[in-house]
């Protein structure tokens, strides 16, 4: 989340950015508030990532090689795990929506694998499809 909070406030990053987190609206506002102050967040049981077609992940994906080495890295840069909120068994996504289209996605492979913010089209690109 640093990279994306990073990259919304430097202007590298055009579209409004709303985060939804599995968990309670408490465990979000306590967990933004650390990490992010101001940032919109929306606390979902499962729907939104059922509706978006995100799955839970399975054991290698939560475990697998380049899911400990991103794990190890992060440890490296100083993060550490904390307290968890929701099914920490499903696997992110980023969806850039426009007019109510989803022009760009990323599906995360595994637990490990986030969006290469660089690659997120200006607003008015091009429709996914």
């Amino acid at each position: 989340m640093a990279e994306l909070r990073a990259a919304k406030e430097s202007g590298a990053l055009e579209p409004d950015v709303l985060l939804v987190f599995p968990g309670s609206p408490e465990w979000g506002k306590d967990f933004l508030g650390k990490f992010w102050p101001g940032a919109r967040g929306i606390a979902d049981d499962g729907s939104l990532y059922r509706e978006f077609g995100l799955a839970r992940a399975k054991f290698g994906q939560i475990l697998g090689l380049s899911v400990l080495g991103r794990a190890f890295g992060a440890l490296r840069r100083g993060h550490r795990l904390g307290k968890t909120g929701g099914d920490v068994h499903l696997l992110g996504g980023a969806f850039l929506i426009e007019n109510l289209d989803v022009i760009w996605e990323h599906r995360a492979k595994d637990a490990g694998d986030h969006p290469d913010l660089a690659g997120i089209p200006p607003i008015g690109g091009t429709t996914v499809g």
